[in-house]
């Protein structure tokens, strides 16, 4: 809402007179309207320009043929933990029947799958993220190193879990959990530089 120029009483939206002094006000606002849509319209063309100029910058995209090999091998190793989190962590077997629950069913397939896709994303997209040359050889270090955790700790809990019923039947371990855990280790180990890439 505004005030009127002349005598300051509020006014509502669509008045055109002031209910207090009786000003018209189209006529006193007209000219300062078309100047705040000037200023609007130069300041909305100056953001959009900037906006234009931020996309083609960060859309350089990924160059895979100038990227180095250690970062495409890390980005595979990443899709496939991810992809594992995906596919069953836990069978249930009973009475004959079974189900599977896969990674992303629980917190620590969550927290595998967000460890995985940050390693990934690192490696891919680093350099549009700003992100230094140091940090970017120590994140496949530490996201290796937390998805192996987060998968060890559901490899406890389904195995202080597992284990049969008789005939009834039991909890047993699946392979999306296991695959999971193979590409946590293999990050880990590509961190930690006991498995080198040239």
């Amino acid at each position: 809402m505004s005030n009127c120029p002349k005598c300051g009483m509020e006014l509502k939206e669509v008045a055109k007179f002031c209910t207090g002094c009786g000003t018209k006000i189209e006529e006193i606002t007209q000219p300062q309207s078309n100047i705040t849509n000037q200023t609007n319209q130069s300041i909305t063309n100056q953001n959009l320009n900037k906006m234009e100029e931020n996309t083609n910058q960060n859309n350089q995209g990924v160059d895979f043929k100038s990227m180095p090999k250690s970062a495409i091998v890390i980005a595979v190793i990443c899709g496939v933990g991810i992809i594992g989190t995906f596919l069953p962590w836990v069978t249930v077997s009973f009475l004959g029947y079974s189900s599977s629950v896969s990674g992303i069913s629980g917190t620590w397939g969550w927290l595998t799958l967000i460890g995985f896709a940050g390693a990934a994303g690192s490696v891919l997209f680093g350099k549009q993220m700003g992100v230094t040359e140091s940090l970017g050889k120590q994140l496949p270090l530490y996201t290796g190193g937390a998805a192996t955790l987060f998968c060890v700790i559901s490899l406890i809990r389904v195995l202080s879990n597992s284990g049969g019923y008789g005939e009834l039947g039991g909890v047993g371990l699946g392979f999306g959990l296991i695959i999971s855990l193979v590409a946590g280790v293999a990050l880990l180990l590509v961190g930690l530089n006991v498995i080198k890439i040239k």
